[in-house]
């Protein structure tokens, strides 16, 4: 899984795909948490710490917007992040 620069889009959000939420403090943080979940393919990251809390929200998605463009919706207070996932296996018969 590769997150790129163009699968990078401020102010966007990607709905009705969280499989998992997390506080964390920083987007870096929020990409190792996608990498260390299997399922987890794209990721949404709340720009500024809710009042009070020190850390962001993190939303880990199972899907990206390339196959579901119609829920990536506006939202000014996030980043949404899309990967590209390769199923190549490193192991050969």
């Amino acid at each position: 899984m590769v997150f790129l620069d163009y699968y990078f889009f401020a102010e966007r959000y990607l709905v009705n795909h969280t499989i998992e939420k997390k506080r964390v403090n920083n987007l870096d943080d929020c990409e190792l948490m996608c990498y260390l979940n299997d399922d987890c393919v794209s990721l949404n990251f709340k720009k500024d710490p809710e009042d009070g809390e020190p850390l962001h929200i993190c939303e880990l998605n199972n899907a990206t917007h390339l196959k579901d463009d119609s829920d990536l919706t506006t939202d000014a207070n996030f980043y949404y992040r899309g990967s590209r996932v390769s199923y190549k296996s490193i192991f050969r018969n």
